[in-house]
């Protein structure tokens, strides 16, 4: 009689304590404080075959969040440190409750969740901000690309902005030009003149110092800008310059530097290896890209095919330089350009499909200062 006292006491004693911790479990839970003006953003699911893009799409709603000052965003490094530490996997975590649960342990107001899809040739993107406190859906964006891989960042970008409520870039519509009849038969003699030079592969050299990419149809300058630059100022170079007879010149992007990288190219500048067709001149192998996050800016190695971020208006540019390039439209080709890639695309029965991209981790190929490391695409070996 006595031990079945003193185990219904012990029995009692663990229910109690028990029921004691779920308690104070449930009342940490619920008394977690939500920040509204934090917000997470997490990997994309992506239903069609190239998931290395899950993560590079979410950078690009991350980097639009952050310019937009409108929310504190959650960096993935802290996110996946405090889930970590609440044991918490987000790996399999797919479905909207679950994300808000993390949410709740990320201690965020919102949280911004993507998906991408494909039927056919047509790529669907959605996006949408839901309310961590609530779990339901506070703004949701749709957006559909007809359009290559590479092209989606365009599509996440709007999508983001949208959420945002901020206005959305459309389409340039070619419009009659307002320059004066001089200017304008100017630049058409500067274009129409220009002769073919040189070629090497998709790539044509034209005597007005300028190389066209037949696969991207990009324009790019034939040489770079020649010396030590910063990103501020290479902005500047870019937007002044007048290779060509052309005023419509750009920064361009690290997709864009990354197409023209080639393994099977080689050429020294400034010692090293430069990976790129002899028709484009680099006197270095470090460009800039136009792609910042904050006071920095990214950067592109001919070298390795890796990226590196850099302060926008450092004074270490060492070895940084610029290279123009600008659409390569085919209303806006000159003549000869166009007619050229109009009859290489005719003899052409199917289009060259563009490397798989994936994602990478940058490597310092032999830079000697300290330079921050950033997630580059890389063509597969």
């Amino acid at each position: 009689m006595k031990k079945a006292i003193e185990a219904l006491i012990a029995l009692l004693f663990l229910i109690f304590t028990v029921s004691g911790s779920l308690a104070v479990e449930k009342m940490n839970k619920s008394e977690t404080k939500l920040i509204d003006n934090y917000v997470a953003i997490f990997d994309f699911e992506v239903r069609t075959g190239d998931k290395d893009i899950s993560r590079l799409l979410a950078d690009k709603v991350i980097h639009v969040f952050s310019e937009s000052k409108k929310y504190e965003v959650i960096d993935r490094g802290n996110m996946n440190k405090i889930l970590g530490e609440q044991k918490f996997q987000m790996s399999g975590c797919v479905a909207q409750e679950c994300k808000v649960e993390a949410g709740q342990i990320l201690g965020v107001g919102k949280i911004v969740n993507g998906s991408l899809g494909i039927i056919g040739k047509t790529y669907y993107l959605t996006l949408q901000m839901i309310d961590v406190k609530t779990g339901k859906v506070e703004l949701s964006a749709e957006d559909e690309c007809k359009c290559e891989i590479d092209e989606l960042l365009g599509s996440t970008r709007r999508l983001a902005k949208k959420l945002l409520g901020e206005k959305v870039d459309q389409p340039v519509k070619e419009t009659k030009s307002s320059e004066p009849a001089t200017v304008a038969k100017a630049k058409t003699e500067a274009t129409a003149k220009s002769k073919e030079i040189a070629r090497d592969g998709r790539f044509i050299a034209y005597d007005n110092g300028t190389v066209l990419d037949t696969r991207t149809n990009l324009m790019w300058a034939a040489k770079d800008n020649g010396s030590n630059i910063n990103w501020v100022n290479a902005k500047s170079y870019c937007e002044n310059y007048r290779g060509g007879g052309y005023t419509d010149w750009r920064m361009p992007t690290k997709d864009e530097l990354l197409g023209l990288y080639d393994k099977t190219k080689i050429y020294k500048a400034c010692e090293y290896d430069v990976h790129l067709t002899e028709l484009i001149r680099l006197t270095c192998n470090w460009v800039w890209s136009y792609e910042t996050r904050g006071s920095e800016a990214a950067y592109f190695s001919f070298s390795g095919g890796d990226g590196y971020w850099n302060l926008q208006s450092s004074d270490d540019s060492s070895y940084l330089r610029v290279l123009p390039v600008r659409s390569g439209n085919k209303e806006r080709l000159g003549a000869e350009q166009n007619e050229q890639l109009q009859e290489i695309q005719r003899q052409n029965k199917k289009s060259v499909e563009p490397a798989r991209i994936t994602v990478g981790e940058g490597l310092n190929i032999g830079r000697k200062d300290a330079i921050k490391k950033v997630i580059v695409f890389t063509d597969p070996d």
